[in-house]
């Protein structure tokens, strides 16, 4: 290497030339190959796209557990079997979809939109608008000091879905139709009597944990336990009578 015509207020000294000889690091090297090889390894883990319907159906088969820091796999925890032998239905329905690599993705698409659209006419699909507003207002309560953007978070959202999912064919059906709307309230009285006494209750809870517990959320073990069996109980009520009201059970 020879240096010449320095700037920056720089300046040659006596010795003008030096020989720089590259060495290979084989540490780095090493640590470099063993990164490559765990990242190839464990790599399908992350890959969110399928070639083949066996290779979906045997994942939705399979009970995976966590993977550690280091990159290894643990053994699944009890948890996981219980959700595995709770979803394995919908999982293996699920894996019927086409493979993500048909058709640059088009096929799975149009099948999973389908499939999408057949579930909602089960009752158990308002899980799925749910359960995101729940994640919501859990990390709101881990972060928040106050319960006001949890518990806000899922009465405002919930209170959308019902008035967007509710109220908006409503007022297209009375514009469309004027002001004679000949459509009859079928099952819907009973539904909102059940939801009016489920909502009352609900706030009765939050009063008596005011008051007894000091807080909306958290609190001693046993208080949350019994709360969270309360209100998770009216769910199931609500959805019980509603669906025997359906099926003529209920008068």
């Amino acid at each position: 290497m020879l240096l010449t015509n320095p700037t920056g207020g720089a300046t040659l000294t006596a010795l003008k030339r030096c020989t720089v000889t590259v060495c290979q690091d084989d540490e780095f090297t090493g640590m470099l190959d063993k990164l490559t090889g765990l990242i190839e390894l464990r790599k399908s883990k992350f890959v969110v796209g399928s070639s083949t319907w066996s290779s979906q159906f045997s994942d939705a088969l399979t009970i995976e557990g966590e993977v550690d820091e280091a990159g290894e796999d643990q053994d699944p925890a009890t948890m996981d079997y219980v959700m595995h032998f709770l979803t394995i239905p919908w999982k293996v329905l699920f894996a019927t979809c086409p493979p993500t690599d048909y058709f640059g993705g088009w096929v799975c698409f149009g099948v999973a939109i389908s499939q999408i659209g057949m579930l909602t006419a089960i009752t158990f699909v308002a899980l799925g608008t749910s359960l995101p507003d729940t994640f919501a207002s859990v990390a709101a309560a881990q972060q928040d000091e106050y319960a006001d953007a949890s518990v806000g978070n899922v009465v405002g959202s919930n209170s959308v879905n019902v008035f967007l999912g509710l109220g908006l064919p409503w007022v297209i059906g009375s514009i469309y139709h004027g002001g004679d709307y000949p459509f009859p309230k079928g099952d819907l009285e009973l539904s909102v009597l059940v939801f009016t006494a489920c909502a009352l209750t609900c706030f009765a809870v939050l009063t008596w944990r005011r008051v007894y517990c000091e807080g909306e959320l958290g609190g001693p073990p046993k208080a949350k336990k019994i709360s969270a069996g309360i209100l998770v109980s009216l769910w199931f009520i609500y959805v019980t009578c509603a669906s025997m009201k359906a099926y003529g059970m209920l008068g």
